[in-house]
């Protein structure tokens, strides 16, 4: 039996292949597993039929799911591309360091931030959320740079103050500590993380009732503070 003349015309107008043509694009962001958005984005890239804004993503977020994957050569060629595709894209590497610093993932966090900060050198914040994940990784003299870059941007920041006292506590330099918190002390009077991270200060100086009064300060100004 053959088919009716208006099935057979429609299905001259409309190919099966239209259908492959309407399906959508598979995703390319940050919220993936790192190899189904190494995939995804370089399927974008491939095409080579997209906007710019939809290029840049696919390198920017690739670059992150080459890092993830241990590649960090790869991951810096394709955060070149990123920031040939948008040079004005530090806030970005910025904010992704961020994302890693809150997921506790400090060695993917310093990645960004070094994009970051090679694209704005004055920008303070950078350093001294870069400085904090070295700290945490335990590179307290590259922490300690980092801070020391911020203090000259601003020298009386507070963050940048205590996060430097803490760098001073884990060397055994007490004295470098209790200074650095002073001056902290001058400007936040009731910032507990200070008040704790003094008492660790005049603990490794031997001055214990001193210590235990300013753990007692701290405690009172944020009973849920993680002691320093």
């Amino acid at each position: 039996m053959r088919p009716p003349v208006a099935l057979t015309l429609l299905a001259l107008l409309c190919p099966a292949s239209a259908h492959a043509q309407t399906t959508p694009t598979r995703a390319c962001d940050l919220d993936q597993p790192p190899n189904n958005a190494d995939a995804n984005c370089t399927a974008i890239i491939n095409a080579g039929d997209h906007d710019r804004q939809s290029l840049w993503q696919a390198y920017f977020v690739r670059a992150d799911a080459k890092a993830r994957l241990g590649q960090p050569d790869a991951a810096r060629r394709d955060q070149n591309e990123a920031i040939k595709l948008k040079p004005d894209t530090a806030e970005d590497f910025y904010n992704l360091g961020n994302r890693h610093l809150r997921a506790d993932e400090c060695a993917l966090a310093v990645l960004s931030y070094n994009r970051a900060i090679e694209l704005k050198p004055a920008m303070l914040p950078f350093w001294i959320n870069r400085g904090a994940c070295l700290e945490r990784l335990g590179q307290h003299s590259q922490a300690e740079a980092d801070f020391n870059a911020a203090l000259k941007l601003d020298p009386n920041d507070v963050k940048a103050l205590v996060n430097r006292a803490r760098v001073f506590n884990a060397t055994h330099r007490y004295q470098l500590a209790l200074a650095d918190l002073d001056r902290a002390l001058v400007l936040a009077p009731n910032l507990a993380q200070a008040w704790g991270s003094r008492g660790v200060a005049l603990h490794g100086l031997g001055r214990d009732e001193e210590a235990l009064a300013n753990l007692k300060k701290a405690d009172q100004l944020d009973p849920n503070m993680k002691r320093p």
